[in-house]
């Protein structure tokens, strides 16, 4: 993808490089008079509309940086450095996932291990289920549900604000 964007970069820099290094300056005001009017309004609709696209290119670029690097800094109400987090597994390793912690705590450089039905924080497959009111069974809240395992907060260092 980078590689594309540089590619249409670069070529479209040198197309237009090319094109008006063709021009000599005096030419082009001496021609300015005898080109339709027709032609001279196209070509500046047409160098407007093109400083248009790169002025909001440049803009959506900021905001995206921006965005990245919030997302890269933001507090997250956990301790996400030094995590190891595996995917995929399966209903045999949930059977044996004590013979799974077991063996992978003999390595001295794990300090903690824990487990949950979602990969990351927050939860990517939430289980929404319906909670009733107590005064109102008529009216029911969804509630989205994360299973973990008993040192799941411990092992992110969540702190709890409550509970």
């Amino acid at each position: 993808m980078l590689f594309i964007t540089l590619w249409v970069g670069v070529i479209s820099g040198i197309y237009v490089a090319f094109f008006l290094s063709r021009y000599q300056p005096v030419d082009v005001i001496r021609d300015k008079l005898s080109k339709g009017i027709t032609k001279l309004y196209f070509q500046r609709f047409l160098i407007v509309i093109q400083l248009f696209v790169f002025c909001t290119l440049i803009i959506c670029s900021g905001i995206i940086h921006r965005q990245i690097y919030y997302a890269q800094n933001i507090d997250m109400g956990f301790n996400n450095e030094n995590l190891v987090i595996i995917y995929g597994l399966n209903n045999e390793l949930n059977k044996r996932f004590d013979i799974f912690v077991e063996e992978i705590s003999k390595h001295p450089n794990i300090i903690n291990i824990s487990a949950s039905t979602s990969p990351g924080l927050p939860a990517e497959m939430l289980e929404w289920y319906p909670v009733f009111i107590k005064h109102d069974p008529s009216k029911k809240v969804l509630v989205d549900n994360l299973w973990v395992h008993y040192n799941f907060i411990e092992t992110l260092e969540i702190q709890l604000l409550e509970g």
